[in-house]
This record gives C-alpha cells, sequence and structure tokens, in this order.
C-alpha cells in the first residue's frame, strides 16, 4: 500500500503533491465569477461607446456644470436678480404714481433686472469654457475627447438647457408678483393683452441667448477675466458712449444693431421707432451668437491648447 493510500492529507489533496479538491473548485468558481463580472463591465463600457459622440460629451459636461459651486451661485444670482429688481422698481414707482401712467409703462419696467442677469449669465457662459483654460483643465478634457466642436456644441447644449429652465422660472416669476403688486393699482396687464406673451418669451430668448454669448467669448479670448471685461464692454460701455453721441447719423445706425437693442421692441409693449421691428431685432439676435460661436469655435479648432 502506498503513502498516498494512506495519508488522509495527500488524499484530501488528491494524491502525491497533487491539489486539493476543494482549492481547486474554488478557483474555478473565482475564476468564472471574475469572468463574469468583466464581461459585465465590458457589456457596459462597450454599450456606452455606441452612444452618439455628442451625447457622451453632453453627458459629461453636464457634470462639470452642475459640480462647479460658482456656476450654481451665478445661476442662482442671475434667476433672482430679475425678479427682486423688478419688484423693487415697480414699488418705487408706485410712490409717486398719480393715475396717469399707463399700464404698459409699468410693464415695460418690470424687468429691467434682465440687464444684470444678462451679465451674469454671460459670465456664466464664459467661465464654462475660459474657466477650463484658466486652470489648465482644458489639457485633459481635450484630451480625453479630442473633437473640440462637439465638446463645444455639448457645452452650448447643456448650457443653453438650463439657462432656458431659469430664465423662464425668473420672468415667471417676476410677472406674477409684478402683476399682484399692480391689481391693487389697476394697472396690471393681462396675459392675454396684446404682445403680452412675446415680451415673456423675449426676455427667455434673450437671457438665454447671452449665456451662449459668453460662451462663445469664452472661446474667443480664453480667459475668465478677459471674458467678463468684454462682455462690460459690449452690453454697458457700447451702448452708454453711442448714447452721447448725436442721434442722428452713423451712431443709430450702429445703435439699433447692438446686442443689447436688438430685441427691445421684441420684448417691450411700446414700440421704438429707431429700433428694429420684433421679428428683424430676434433674427439680428440670433445672428450675433451663431457669427460669434463659429467663430470661437473656429479658434478653439485651430489654437494650441
Amino acid at each position: 500500500m502506498s503513502t498516498a493510500d494512506t495519508d488522509p492529507d495527500l488524499q484530501e489533496r488528491g494524491g502525491r503533491g497533487g491539489p486539493r479538491r476543494g482549492g481547486a473548485s474554488a478557483a474555478h468558481s473565482d475564476l468564472r465569477t471574475n469572468l463574469h463580472a468583466n464581461g459585465d463591465v465590458t457589456a457596459r463600457l462597450s454599450r456606452r461607446s455606441r452612444r452618439p459622440r455628442l451625447v457622451r460629451h453632453i453627458h459629461a459636461e453636464w457634470i462639470k456644470l452642475r459640480s462647479l459651486r460658482s456656476s450654481r451661485w451665478l445661476l442662482i444670482a442671475a434667476a433672482a436678480a430679475v425678479p427682486l429688481v423688478g419688484v423693487a422698481l415697480i414699488a418705487a414707482l408706485l410712490i409717486d404714481e398719480d393715475g396717469s401712467t399707463r399700464p404698459r409703462v409699468f410693464f415695460d419696467a418690470t424687468f429691467i433686472g434682465a440687464q444684470l442677469s444678462s451679465l451674469l449669465l454671460g459670465a456664466l457662459g464664459a467661465g464654462t469654457i475660459a474657466g477650463e483654460f484658466s486652470t489648465r483643465t482644458a489639457i485633459t478634457t481635450f484630451t480625453v475627447a479630442p473633437a473640440r466642436a462637439s465638446v463645444l456644441a455639448a457645452k452650448a447644449a447643456v448650457l443653453w438647457t438650463v439657462t432656458v429652465l431659469a430664465a423662464a422660472l425668473a420672468v415667471g416669476l417676476t410677472y406674477l408678483l409684478t402683476s399682484w403688486q399692480l391689481s391693487s393699482h389697476d394697472l396690471a396687464t393681462s396675459l392675454g393683452g396684446a404682445g403680452v406673451v412675446r415680451v415673456l418669451l423675449g426676455e427667455v430668448l434673450y437671457l438665454s441667448g447671452m449665456s451662449v454669448l459668453g460662451l462663445a467669448i469664452g472661446a474667443l479670448v480664453r480667459s475668465t477675466a478677459a471674458s467678463i471685461g468684454t462682455l462690460v464692454v459690449l452690453l454697458y460701455a457700447v451702448p452708454l458712449t453711442l448714447a452721447l453721441l448725436p442721434g442722428s447719423g452713423p451712431a443709430q445706425f450702429f445703435n439699433r444693431w447692438l446686442v443689447t437693442n436688438t430685441l427691445t421692441n421684441f420684448t417691450h409693449l411700446r414700440a421704438d421707432d429707431l429700433l428694429l421691428t420684433p421679428a428683424a431685432g430676434a433674427a439680428a439676435f440670433i445672428a450675433w451668437i451663431v457669427v460669434l460661436y463659429l467663430a470661437g469655435a473656429i479658434r478653439l479648432r485651430r489654437a494650441r491648447i
């Protein structure tokens, strides 16, 4: 009789120097488990890789936007500025109201806070792309996603969607609060009144469009501070300078095509004959965004990171 037949340890291991039967079974079980888990991971990665590239970039940009504290606070401040300024201004105007002011005058003053919000949303858009160059995270972004035009389009899509929702909330809340203020003086403007819905939609278009305009400027300038400075010049310095010049001639011509004035007749009940019509103004505003966006995309594609 051999030692293997009498030695229980060798019998348990399956013979002289052989592996344990229980150990072999456990090893095979672990191997099957690992292969199954790896197969699941590979399948998930394969499903993700089959997604359209733009969809993957949009998902990544949404995570970036909601993860940045500065972006959240800028969005909240921009949305809050419209109703806060509107309610405060209407309250001030009602103090000296003597009954001679027409309701449309108060309605046009309701959304004056959009001028401040447009700068905040423009800064939000500019920081979305320029901030990556300032912090040098653009190197990682465009190494992982070399399709720069697709990344910029994803940023624009996420930014526009978020700001449309925020602007719609801000404009709707402002209209409700100021209408409640004005109703006690019989100065409220009905939602069914001529041009009221157009004005509300125009304010949403203006605010959301300014965020994409800021993104385009950020892609061109590639510096957060310089982008905000450019927005201040474009939104405030240039219009004020033209306002100081004589009202006729080149100043009047350029004034009507300024990005801040293109939608004036779209977002006001009282028309200004010196400015563009609502339809022409909307087309000009969109043209501003498209031209600057394309210029930013070309700059982003050709320039070194």
